[in-house]
């Protein structure tokens, strides 16, 4: 399901945060379960869930930029994606971290590897942040939509050793 066809608003990486609100309150209104109160309404129900699964997905950039690329058929081809061999390099460094995390998860060296990554990741945005701002989905290039999607990989790769660094914090 095309979610942004859902709220009535056009196809975009930088959604408007005021405006999906309103219709998410809009529409939130015609499909709340309270106001269907006949028993077996499992239509209204699944709209709701749709609805708040829509509105989650929109929110938020990651989940968003995969929408997109789902949108466009660019991540059913990237089944079995491999990232690129000098990104993984970059990520050699960081895993050797990790390791030595596990065996000795000092405050400071989890603030820093924490840091690291954090940097990574603003480096990468700004590398597509052109791309993001003036995305036109009617006259997006191959070349636009293949950045996307290995920033997509690239974010998705960093947001799991952000969640490993997470638990070693929560261990502290």
């Amino acid at each position: 399901m095309n979610y942004f066809e859902l709220f009535g608003i056009h196809v975009t990486l930088q959604v408007d945060v005021s405006l999906l609100q309103r219709r998410y309150n809009e529409l939130s209104r015609q499909y709340h379960p309270d106001t269907h109160t006949k028993s077996g309404d499992t239509a209204v129900a699944e709209q709701w869930t749709v609805l708040d699964q829509a509105f989650l997905v929109l929110s938020d950039e990651l989940q968003l930029l995969r929408h997109v690329l789902e949108i466009k058929g660019e991540l059913a081809a990237a089944e079995g994606y491999r990232l690129s061999s000098l990104f993984m390099m970059e990520m050699q460094d960081i895993h050797e971290r990790l390791l030595e995390l596990e065996y000795n998860p000092t405050e400071e060296a989890i603030a820093e590897a924490y840091q690291d990554v954090v940097a990574m990741e603003q480096e990468l945005r700004s590398r597509v942040a052109p791309i993001l701002a003036g995305y036109d989905d009617e006259h997006v290039s191959q070349g636009a939509m293949d950045k996307l999607k290995e920033y997509y990989f690239r974010r998705k790769y960093l947001l799991q050793i952000r969640e490993k660094l997470s638990t070693f914090a929560s261990r502290n």
